[in-house]
Formats: structure tokens, C-alpha cells, sequence
């Protein structure tokens, strides 16, 4: 088994929490929208190219038997990881995600 962590940049019109609570946003819609089409109204665009490095610099490369599977889509990231190691990926890609001031939730 594994789980789906989804990393993303908020779009210029939810990029405050003032903007979210106007629009009564959770995560929980934002990753029903995000599960059927691969992007979310609230998702804006971001350079992916320094964040990929630091996740391959902390946990190594994308293989098909690594720590992750890396799927990219126009405005977000998913990384798919087994379900045994989840806590211990998702505090490495998640504080790293933090430190780029992106977002990351298990979708």
C-alpha cells in the first residue's frame, strides 16, 4: 500500500488565511478536487526545481524501488510512498516543503 503526499504553492487569490476563510477552504475539498482532476482552484504556480533537489539530496533519487515515486503535474507534486515508511517521509518531504514556504497534505 501506499499513500499520496501532494506539495503546492497557494495561487495568488487563497495566499493569506483571511482569503482562505473567505472561500470556506479545507483540505479535505482541496484534496477531493485534487484527487479527480490533478489540481485544485487554490494551487498557483511554482518553481519545482530547487525543492525536487532538496528532496533528492535528503532521501536520494526517484526509482521505482526507492523511498518515492515523484508524479508532476502543471501546479503541485505528488509523491507517492509506501504506507511502512509514511511518517518518516512525509516529516522529511513535509519540513522541507515548510522551508520553501509550500504546503503539503496526504491526499
Amino acid at each position: 500500500m501506499s499513500i499520496n503526499l501532494v506539495v503546492w504553492s497557494w495561487g495568488a487569490a487563497y495566499d493569506t488565511p483571511t482569503k482562505r476563510r473567505k472561500y470556506k477552504l479545507s483540505f479535505g475539498a482541496i484534496g477531493d478536487i485534487w484527487a479527480e482532476k490533478g489540481d485544485h482552484p487554490c494551487m498557483g504556480d511554482f518553481e519545482t526545481a530547487e525543492f525536487e533537489a532538496a528532496v533528492v539530496a535528503a532521501l536520494g533519487p526517484e526509482r521505482d524501488d526507492g523511498p518515492y515515486i515523484l508524479e508532476r503535474y502543471p501546479r503541485s507534486l505528488c509523491y507517492n510512498l509506501p504506507q511502512g515508511r509514511r511518517e518518516e517521509l512525509i516529516s522529511v518531504i513535509g519540513g522541507l516543503a515548510r522551508k520553501f514556504k509550500l504546503n503539503a497534505a496526504e491526499f
